[in-house]
């Protein structure tokens, strides 16, 4: 099995970095966190950001809302936002998911259990209890 990055892959990493790049310095400083008005709007703008540029949903299907990308290049998206520093998205576990998604891709354990299902077989039933 090869598990080296495909040239499309790599592509995607490129247009990543650069876009994080042109758009992260623009980005005013993070709110404190007890100012919840602030963090909201702070959120609220890097949720756009990401959605104008095609980030929102990244890995969500396509007859979900989202933009259906692999897991590698959901991977591909978390690492480089880690390196580059971006807002985490609510929700988002950026070091534990990139790096448990990382080792699998080494060959260092492997996906198994609800997680290992597809998108499409979870809501077809053949994960129990998710529709």
């Amino acid at each position: 099995m090869d598990l080296t990055y495909t040239e499309a892959e790599e592509e995607f990493r490129r247009r990543l970095a650069r876009w994080l790049v042109s758009v992260l310095p623009g980005l005013p400083p993070k709110p404190s966190p007890d100012d919840w008005p602030a963090r909201r709007a702070y959120d609220t703008t890097w949720q756009r950001m990401l959605y104008d540029a095609g980030y929102a949903g990244l890995h969500w299907p396509v007859d979900a809302g989202g933009q259906g990308a692999t897991p590698t290049q959901h991977l591909i998206y978390l690492e480089e936002t880690e390196k580059a520093g971006a807002p985490l998205r609510r929700g988002e576990l950026r070091r534990p998911a990139a790096r448990r998604a990382d080792d699998r891709r080494r060959g260092h354990g492997r996906a198994a259990g609800p997680l290992a299902a597809s998108g499409a077989a979870r809501r077809g039933g053949l994960v129990p209890g998710v529709q």
